[in-house]
């Protein structure tokens, strides 16, 4: 488990309520190599994360998304096109600037939080 990761749970549980029914659509990665189906729903249960979890094991997701560590966030569009990327206290200035149309200002990774795909 990734101590900074889940101290980001109630920022993006909040994010997550406030655009619901808005055409956005939120996926957790889970990086853990190995991660059996049944360990992630229940690790998720328990952090009450209430959208899907995809397992990445092998790190293509993230490495798409250029993410070494965890937790980040990501916005691609309805193409599959990253739009943005960067901390998630910053995801919810991105998402209010797509909305409005306008791309939302440059970000970096966080460099702390926990190594994908350990």
């Amino acid at each position: 488990d990734c101590a900074a990761s889940a101290r980001a749970d109630p920022a993006v549980a909040d994010l997550f309520n406030r655009w619901r029914g808005r055409g956005v659509e939120f996926l957790a990665i889970d990086p853990h190599r190995g991660e059996e189906p049944a360990r992630a729903a229940a690790a998720a249960g328990e952090r009450d994360v209430l959208f899907p979890v995809l397992l990445d094991g092998r790190g293509r997701l993230a490495a798409r998304l250029g993410a070494r560590t965890y937790p980040a966030a990501a916005l691609l569009d309805a193409a599959g096109v990253l739009r943005w990327r960067g901390p998630v206290e910053g995801l919810g200035a991105a998402l209010e600037a797509l909305a409005a149309g306008t791309p939302p200002a440059a970000a970096e990774l966080p460099a702390g939080g926990c190594a994908a795909g350990r």
